[in-house]
């Protein structure tokens, strides 16, 4: 198993995809592409189903972190709650975020277990893992996939000589000579660039830019015409945000005020329910007909995976047990199980000077 040896890092709480790593342009000010050295690779259902038991369809999966064993990691569930199982055995002491890659079959996430929190890759079949980074003194966070699941974005202090955190990107799978290139897409060197996610197009790539009053803003560059908008506003506070499966779309949580909706141009800019007390990234399902996200009070272990539709009614409770970061993911076809039935029909840009766009749509509260 080889490691990543970035010269030094640190990691931000996880509270601060088709794009080549060859192909992507950087989102660039300063810096060039730094090498990576020395990357060191390190339930059936029942055989008979009852016809007066409802149909669980197992081909979509919500995943997330819980420490209902002692310790913090990641585990997945059937969509209703039902049939948790645990993915990673890391016993980490924090809660990360991470992803799964488009295609269901990798699991990229931080993990503390080596003493500091670095990037790993899960084979979601297999459980095997590799470590991708060693930054022993900084960290990864915030990592997920390139619409092709063939490099992994994130955002990282781990340069000393910057001391910000700036938004990189690494090609997988990792190259057995350990010249694998992090590329760095958005440099800041005055001010932290912080949650990057490709759209499911692999177009356009959402990210967080705070100040050093820790003063947030969304951000949404777009490859094909190099433009890139603000689409949140300064009182908002967002945290972070996924993309719809039409990558036209975007949802965020703030810490004060819910879930909010907002079109990838800045524009429609809607509060997505009720609800509050939310903490990270919600997403939204597959057919983009529902939302997961964790909502609870208090300290993290408090809060629980909840669901709702996309217009924010029929929010409903799925764990009991505990559980932050949800990620709700299609299972790659090669490790899904069969799904029992009675039916034959089963159901170069510089981001602090960007425009700024002022939404204006009313605000939705059922």
């Amino acid at each position: 198993m080889k490691k990543v040896f970035l010269s030094q890092a640190v990691f931000l709480s996880f509270f601060i995809v088709s794009c080549n790593i060859g192909t992507t342009p950087v989102i660039k000010r300063s810096g060039e592409p730094v090498p990576l050295v020395n990357i060191n690779p390190n339930v059936s259902p029942s055989p008979t189903a009852s016809v007066a038991k409802s149909v669980i369809d197992e081909s979509e999966k919500i995943a997330f972190m819980s420490n209902r064993a002692g310790f913090w990691d990641i585990y997945n569930m059937n969509t209703d709650g039902s049939n948790i199982q645990k993915l990673t055995k890391d016993d980490m002491r924090t809660p990360f975020s991470f992803s799964i890659s488009p295609d269901g079959k990798k699991l990229a996430y931080i993990s503390d277990k080596t003493g500091n929190s670095d990037l790993w890759v899960m084979d979601m079949s297999s459980k095997s893992t590799i470590q991708v980074t060693d930054t022993p003194s900084g960290d990864e966070g915030s990592p997920t996939w390139s619409a092709d699941s063939n490099s992994i974005v994130f955002h990282s202090n781990y340069d000393d000589k910057v001391k910000f955190y700036q938004i990189y990107q690494v090609n997988y799978p990792l190259n057995d000579k350990g010249k694998n290139t992090l590329q760095v897409l958005v440099p800041e060197t005055t001010i932290n660039a912080l949650h990057p996610s490709f759209s499911p197009s692999g177009t356009k790539l959402l990210y967080a830019i705070s100040d050093d009053a820790g003063l947030t803003m969304l951000h949404v560059y777009d490859y094909e015409s190099r433009r890139d908008v603000i689409v949140t506003k300064k009182e908002d506070q967002p945290i972070n945000g996924s993309w719809n499966s039409n990558s036209n779309k975007v949802i965020y949580w703030t810490n004060s005020n819910g879930l909010f909706q907002v079109n990838s141009d800045g524009t429609g800019n809607i509060q997505v329910g009720s609800i509050k007390n939310i903490k990270g990234t919600p997403y939204y399902s597959p057919d983009g007909k529902k939302i997961a996200f964790a909502r609870g009070y208090g300290f993290a272990d408090d809060y629980d995976i909840w669901s709702m539709d996309n217009d924010g009614r029929n929010p409903k409770k799925i764990t009991t047990e505990g559980g932050i970061s949800s990620y709700w993911y299609k299972v790659a076809k090669n490790i899904l199980n069969p799904i029992p039935t009675t039916s034959s029909n089963p159901s170069i840009i510089q981001p602090t000077s960007a425009p700024y766009i002022d939404p204006n749509d009313p605000v939705i509260n059922p």
